[in-house]
């Protein structure tokens, strides 16, 4: 792993591929393709595995990134000093196999360099401070929104399962549709950690070209896919 570790060169091509992303509107793996070939001579394949990983892993943990490194910044910092930021906090929090030091160093080398002062105090200070989070929704890098939905339709679903369970004696289908709906929602719940961010599109799939709710979310004809919609489905079996 030292490669990794010492690279340098990775985080650096890390923060070019974060750059076309936040900047241009760009698909990770698309970018991330793009500057592997364009960078390749001077990676190794064990730098070009540990700089997916940065790439995936800092958008994929992007807000709780921004509260780990929040915490000790005064006002918000430019767009470029923001990246490298997230780069260093998702490694210092979710990379348990690179020591701190390691990551604020190279991290901080690979910054530019007017804004390595600032890089270098606040990931010291993120890597010695606990890894805390204020609710769900912030440590599973999710939208409020999304997170709310889902924990509402488990509730839902498992009040509902309450209720037949105690109109019917004995177990039969309605009661064994429910428990299998609950069993679903709930097999959700416990991978919502583990899920990409396409979790959003399969929890509340949006369709474009149409007016928002008044909260920033897109309705339609084929708006949210919601956990009731599969109960309707179940009990018409």
């Amino acid at each position: 792993m030292a490669s990794s570790v010492e690279g340098v060169t990775a985080r650096r091509v890390a923060l070019e591929a974060l750059a076309r992303i936040d900047d241009d509107g760009a698909y990770a793996n698309l970018v991330l393709s793009a500057v592997l070939d364009r960078n390749d001579a001077d990676l190794s394949s064990e730098d070009r595995g540990f700089l997916t990983d940065l790439v995936y892993g800092t958008v994929r943990r992007r807000r709780a990134c921004d509260h780990l490194v929040d915490r000790f910044l005064t006002s918000d910092p430019p767009p470029a000093a923001r990246r490298a930021l997230r780069l260093g906090a998702y490694q210092l929090a979710f990379r348990n196999d690179l020591p701190d030091y390691a990551v604020v160093s190279a991290t901080v080398a690979a910054a530019p360099k007017r804004f390595r002062g600032l890089v270098n105090a606040v990931l010291r200070r993120v890597a010695t401070a606990p890894v805390e989070f204020p609710d769900d929704a912030t440590r599973l890098s999710y939208p409020d929104w999304i997170v709310e939905r889902l924990v509402g339709q488990i509730w839902a679903t498992t009040h509902a399962l309450s209720l037949s369970r105690r109109w019917t004696c004995s177990p039969g289908p309605l009661a064994s549709r429910w428990l299998h709906l609950c069993d679903l929602a709930l097999a959700v719940g416990r991978r919502i950690a583990d899920a990409g961010p396409v979790i959003g599109s399969l929890i509340c799939a949006r369709s474009p070209g149409r007016e928002g709710d008044g909260h920033g979310r897109r309705t339609g004809a084929h708006g949210s896919l919601r956990l009731h919609q599969l109960r309707a489905g179940l009990s018409r079996r």
